[in-house]
């Protein structure tokens, strides 16, 4: 039967689908030409539902104007056996005469030369007579009849979903390759491996046409995000395929051809937002397909993939049996099959295993079919089981979507819930936990009592480690500040209000709300002679006081109050001051005595296996390390922090962020910031302390879109509320700017970032700007700016006397000098910076270093110009910072080189960068990466990149190819020995 090319062409409309499979396609092509030449040739195609296994093999089947002949054989009723009449017309089979009433069309009975087996003219063939005539006609006639016909037309015979085919079938098939080798017959089986390995038969016949070397086997795997990619640039009107989009089908599909179609579509079809899509629903058509799909499975394995796709995390097997209610060896066979079947994805690490739903699509197609009241019994006993295993996270999500109004066992569960998480420092899962039981708990609930007690054990209110991240729902923050006046004990009292004020001050970033909270708890514990309470309330103050721009006040009150402490033998009194201390000291740039100050801090933390104290210390000491220059160790310090801290708490991540932010790995504070946002509860917002730092980080790396939605919440507060807050707002709305080209808005907005630090006399920091502030007005051309900042450069680091901040004051000189037009000593300058900031680990600002140095240089030495920006370019890609990486791309242009890929890779080392040099040497000499990234205080990510770039300068591949050929090479070893 020849096949209209239209119903099977592996497309879908105009989707280009086949440069998807190119290489599947092509290794099936030249199976069939093999098969042409005389050789009897069978490819196997694999693959699991909807990964389009039926439109690969459609483009090999003859259209009707091409010379071969095409016999599809798809699955029919006649259990598994193909129907005969498309395949007599396709190979001539013809009766007349007399007999031509007792033909049969379905089993092929005196068609041709077949024989009739059915002798009665009066005689109607049954399902079961025409089963048993195909059967004998495929095994003793059909072969023979194929290889005749193949000797005039190649033939191309296609037998579709052969997992489920006939023995007689596969009979068939394995009598024509023995009996006829020779014959141009081209074999397309299609299967899943699954069910194809429980029938015995068709393994049996692959195996022994494997023996012959006969069969081509071509498993298709999913999609890859770049299929995706492409797939999505030619849904969408205009090209382009946003990210946001591709990682929505992507998680949504985990690739499967199928889905990823039929997503894109419906995405074309609706006009779904391409950059933010939030459409839930699944596409009609997708989800018939997926139900038929399901139909195919038994009452068990259907029953299991419904608990599955309730619980939609990965889950333990003996959880799964517990939740399910059936034995762990029918669970264990059930879900062996499954993920066979490619239904369940199967996840092993570190010792754990879990089981999981896949793709996101059929989990919600099977979780849309179960009723109301089914899913919630279902929701709680997978909430009671998960909390027994310790999983208090995914216990809760449970206890969520079972609750109702008033539902106390639920509302009993949440609170234990919201207990754990914060006995085990997960601050924000116990706020998520509190946000679902404000629709739970009416107002004036007693048992809002009972939620104050599991979220405010071991509750922390400083400023550095405070774990409290996410800015609350205002219903339950409005029904818990109700029930204060009613809580007769005023230390309790007062206790919830300093929980209150660093959720409105720290999350929230309103002051003055907070400020009132303190008051107010300071009020209560002096009426009622707390005196240990009062003392941290007035603390708390302080700390406030701090963070609304007045270090200096925070300074007073924190040394009066230390003192005061001290005094009494308050020994938290004294570790929450010497923070605040510390904390004033720090962002004032005096580095040394907030170094002297939180040292002691943390000797008493040690002494008293305080790991809350110790905690706050190391943060903030680390953060003002990476401040001043002492990256390592403020690498180091964060690390010691981490290991004290859960885990997974999101704030140690975020401190680490914000350290690779100042030291310019931009990637790894990327990876950082996703850390915590894994453990960040969705509909929460990044309190406004973190937003500013974020917008800055994705505006260096050139998230543009990302960066302008940090800066909003902060925008709306208003000017002049910030606090500390402010310059960094302004700081990163230059860093916006600048990437948008409008370098005049960015010089302006940083102008007001150093007017608001220099106010505030926050030194720490006001170095970073200055920088900017001078760079940018060099842009754009504005000399007496740049003179101008490079003056409070100057002052600035000799008022800290930070190594960072002298760099910074030499970087800031070079522009000036530029502008001055001593391009000599701008270049020293530039270069001083460089290699400062260079052996200190701040790459971004070594790079920007370079780039001045190129600017000075230009006019007289163009190639150490182009030599600078290429490789400040190469930093700039390493570090992350793309936008930073195209303007330096575009220098290279204007200086008369395309950039590091126009020239070809030759041996002449003298070609490398210092830091590559650098790098090569040490990687000959034996070090490894990380030993390398240590030696040079930089990232692991930074040597790799440096080495990939040396290897191809110097015509190498690999680490052995560059130790054996060093000498060859011109690198030095003598300067360093092997680890």
């Amino acid at each position: 039967m020849t096949h209209a090319a239209s119903s099977v062409r592996y497309a879908v409309g105009d989707w280009p689908l086949v440069s998807v499979r190119a290489r599947e396609l092509a290794a099936l092509r030249a199976q069939r030409h093999r098969s042409t030449l005389g050789e009897l040739r069978v490819a196997l195609v694999l693959g699991d539902a909807g990964l389009g296994k039926t439109r690969l093999v459609g483009e090999l089947v003859p259209c009707h104007d091409e010379y071969a002949v095409g016999l599809i054989a798809h699955s029919c009723p006649f259990n598994g056996m193909p129907p005969f009449g498309p395949w007599a017309d396709a190979l001539g089979l013809r009766v007349s005469g007399p007999g031509a009433d007792r033909a049969c069309r379905v089993c092929g009975s005196g068609l041709g030369g077949l024989p009739a087996l059915v002798g009665r003219v009066d005689f109607s063939h049954d399902a079961a007579a025409c089963a048993g005539a195909l059967r004998y006609h495929l095994a003793e006639w059909i072969p023979a009849l194929l290889a005749r016909a193949s000797a005039e037309r190649p033939i191309v015979m296609f037998l579709d979903d052969a997992h489920r085919g006939e023995p007689a079938v596969w009979e068939m098939l394995l009598r024509l390759a023995r009996d006829y080798p020779a014959s141009r017959v081209f074999v397309l089986v299609t299967a899943r491996p699954a069910e194809l390995a429980r029938n015995a038969t068709a393994l049996a016949v692959l195996h022994a046409l494997e023996q012959d070397a006969r069969v081509c086997r071509v498993a298709l795997e999913p999609f890859s995000r770049h299929d995706i990619r492409e797939l999505t640039a030619h849904a969408l009107p205009h090209g382009g395929a946003p990210s946001a989009l591709v990682d929505w089908v992507m998680a949504r599909t985990q690739g499967n051809p199928r889905l990823v179609v039929g997503l894109l579509e419906e995405s074309a079809v609706t006009g779904t937002a391409p950059h933010a899509p939030d459409s839930a629903a699944v596409p009609e058509r997708l989800a018939r397909w997926i139900r038929t799909e399901l139909t195919q499975l038994g009452p068990a394995d259907l029953a299991l993939l419904e608990v599955l796709a309730v619980l939609g995390d990965p889950v333990d097997p003996d959880d799964l049996a517990r939740i399910a209610d059936a034995p762990l060896e029918d669970v264990a066979l059930a879900l062996e099959r499954l993920a066979g079947a490619g239904m369940v994805a199967e996840q092993q690490c570190e010792g754990s295993l879990g089981y999981l739903l896949s793709p996101a699509l059929t989990r919600e197609v099977i979780y849309a079919g179960i009723g109301g009241a089914r899913k919630r019994v279902m929701h709680r006993r997978a909430a009671a089981a998960l909390l027994d295993s310790g999983r208090i996270e995914v216990a809760a999500r449970h206890y969520v979507c079972a609750a109702r109004t008033g539902d106390s066992a639920a509302i009993a569960a949440l609170i234990e819930v919201a207990r754990h998480a914060q006995q085990r420092g997960l601050g924000s899962l116990a706020w998520q936990t509190v946000r679902s039981l404000q629709d739970l708990l009416p107002v004036g609930d007693q048992r809002w009592c009972e939620v104050f007690d599991a979220v405010l054990q071991g509750a922390r209110w400083g400023i550095v480690n405070q774990t409290e991240h996410f800015v609350p729902e205002t219903t339950a923050l409005a029904r818990m500040r109700q029930l204060l006046p009613g809580v007769r004990d005023p230390q309790r009292q007062a206790e919830v209000r300093l929980w209150l004020a660093g959720l409105f001050a720290y999350g929230a970033g309103d002051m003055d709300a907070g400020t009132r909270e303190c008051q107010q708890a300071l009020a209560l514990c002096q009426q009622a002679g707390r005196e240990v309470t009062a003392r941290l309330a007035a603390i708390e103050l302080a700390k406030l006081q701090g963070c609304a721009g007045d270090l200096r006040g925070e300074e007073t009150a924190a040394r009066a109050l230390l003192s005061e402490a001290e005094q009494a033998g308050d020994q938290r009194g004294i570790a929450e001051a010497l923070v605040a201390l510390g904390h004033a000291l720090g962002w004032q740039g005096r580095f040394d005595a907030a170094e002297s100050v939180l040292s002691r801090g943390l000797e008493m933390a040690d002494e008293a296996a305080h790991s809350s104290w110790m905690s706050q210390s190391l943060t903030l000491l680390a953060c003002l390390d990476a401040c001043r220059g002492h990256l390592v160790s403020a690498r180091a310090r964060w690390a010691h922090a981490a290991a004290i801290r859960a885990h997974d708490d999101p704030a140690i991540a975020r401190w680490g962020e914000f350290i690779e932010l100042l030291a310019g790995d931009l990637t790894t504070a990327l990876g950082y910031a996703l850390r915590a946002q894994r453990h960040e509860p969705a509909g929460f917002c990044l309190p406004l302390r973190l937003a500013g730092r974020a917008a800055l980080a994705a505006a260096e790396r050139g998230a543009l879109a990302e960066a302008c939605r940090n800066l909003r919440p902060l925008a709306r507060v208003g000017s002049g509320a910030l606090g500390l807050l402010e310059p960094l707002y302004w700081w990163a709305e230059a860093a916006v700017a600048r990437a948008e080209g409008q370098l005049a808005t960015a010089a302006s907005a940083l102008r007001r970032a150093v007017e608001g630090y220099s106010e505030m006399g926050a030194r720490a920091l006001l170095g970073y700007v200055l920088a900017d502030l001078a760079e940018v007005s060099a842009l754009a051309d504005d000399w007496g700016a740049v003179t101008e900042a490079a003056r409070c450069a100057q002052d600035n680091a000799r008022a800290t006397g930070a190594p960072l901040h002298l760099a910074i004051q030499t970087q800031t000189s070079a522009w000036a000098l530029i502008g001055r037009g001593q391009r000599d000593a701008a270049a020293r300058a530039a270069l001083s910076a460089a290699e400062e900031f260079g052996s200190r680990g701040y790459e971004l600002m070594a790079a920007r270093a370079q780039v001045a140095y190129a600017h000075a240089v230009r006019r007289c030495d163009r190639g150490a110009a182009r030599d600078a920006v290429r490789a400040a370019t190469a930093t700039f890609e390493a570090c992350g910072a793309l936008v930073r990486q195209q303007q330096a791309q575009s220098l290279l242009e204007q200086l008369g080189a395309g950039g590091p890929g126009t020239a070809p890779g030759t041996d002449n080392p003298g070609e490398l960068t210092l830091r590559e040099r650098q790098v090569a040497e040490l990687a000959a000499a034996g070090y490894t990466a990380a030993q390398i990234a240590t030696r040079l205080h930089i990232g692991v990510r930074t040597v790799e990149t440096h080495l990939a770039r040396s290897y191809r300068k110097l015509g190498v591949s690999r680490k052995q190819q560059l130790v054996h050929r060093a000498t060859e090479l011109g690198l030095t070893l003598g300067l360093t020995q092997g680890p």
